[in-house]
């Protein structure tokens, strides 16, 4: 198991799933988590043991082994052990902060839905100019043409909590959507499993300077209300859209 932070502690969750994605009750099996210390393997009791979830809060940075034996009454013999070290806010309270990262791109890597009904939160702010944010979510693995492993529900917030943009993954494909943010502004990004799924995504937050000045000379581009626009290819989505450029 890797390290549980690099600077702060974190809550995991574990649990077993069997192949249609069901999540087993702990009576089936025994899990048990040690950490290293002083050379030695100590156990860590979990905060909670619900029927089929369990917690560790606040675990320490450090290096952790997990060990799981299903019983005779596994009722599955294929099965998927999952660990959510979680590195994403529950609320816009203590969602993980990324930062001022106005034109940079941000990846990010989680789990949702073990538990039941968990949220992933995030925190970001622009800089003096305002930007595109171009944000998607797909595979793990950062591809944007393999299916996710459970359909998504990506909701962007201003610092208020008011909903500025809504984006639902079907079937299991890459969802990719955009939105101008304006400048000195604090925004969320909440990441929710729909209904019925679960699973690992890769988070791609962009951020793209909106470029033009007067008097510059730019390929050919389409006018509409008072920008211009050209051309651009997302690369983590499969989408093909347009940047603007204001005049």
């Amino acid at each position: 198991m890797r390290n549980a932070g690099n600077a702060t502690d974190r809550t995991l969750h574990t649990a077993v799933r069997d192949v249609r994605g069901q999540t087993i009750d702990s009576i089936h099996y025994t899990s048990k988590i040690y950490r290293q210390q002083n050379g030695q393997w100590v156990a860590v009791n979990p905060n909670s043991t619900g029927n089929s979830v369990f917690r560790y809060d606040s675990l320490a940075p450090g290096q952790y082994r997990v060990v799981m034996t299903p019983k005779p009454s596994m009722p599955s013999s294929s099965y998927t052990f999952v660990h959510n070290l979680d590195q994403a806010g529950q609320t816009r309270s203590d969602a993980r902060n990324l930062g001022q990262i106005g034109g940079k791109r941000v990846t990010v890597n989680d789990h949702v839905e073990v538990p039941t009904g968990e949220l992933d939160y995030y925190k970001f702010s622009t800089g003096s100019d305002p930007r595109l944010l171009q944000f998607s979510v797909s595979h793990p693995s950062g591809s944007g043409s393999l299916p996710l492993e459970g359909d998504i529900e990506l909701i962007l917030y201003d610092k208020n909590g008011k909903q500025l943009k809504k984006v639902d993954s079907k079937n299991r494909k890459s969802t990719y959507d955009e939105y101008e943010l304006k400048a000195n502004s604090e925004y969320y990004v909440r990441v929710k499993a729909k209904s019925g799924h679960s699973g690992n995504y890769h988070l791609v937050l962009n951020w793209l300077e909106i470029m033009g000045k007067v008097g510059w000379a730019l390929p050919t581009l389409q006018a509409n209300s008072g920008c211009l626009y050209i051309p651009t290819v997302f690369q983590d989505a499969v989408h093909k859209g347009l940047v603007k450029l204001y005049k």
